[in-house]
């Protein structure tokens, strides 16, 4: 009753997630809009939105501009 593991596929890849039950406010499905609704643990921390976490900072462009491109490091 801690973790809530499952399979994902983002983009076509497949990614295992662990995610902790403490930090679930809801279940829902995107097809249909049916799930459920948790009540939350007096103690995490809800920010707008229903979210526990800051958003990221705004992507900037390159600094080279044009289009960014990868390279492999080694």
């Amino acid at each position: 009753n801690e973790l809530i593991q499952f399979s994902a596929r983002f983009s076509g890849v497949s990614r295992e997630l662990s995610i902790p039950v403490d930090c679930v406010s809801g279940v829902f499905a995107k097809e249909t809009g049916q799930g459920l609704a948790f009540q939350l643990s007096p103690d995490v921390p809800v920010v707008d939105g229903g979210a526990t976490e800051t958003p990221p900072d705004k992507p900037t462009a390159p600094a080279g501009g044009g289009r960014p491109k990868l390279s492999v490091v080694k």
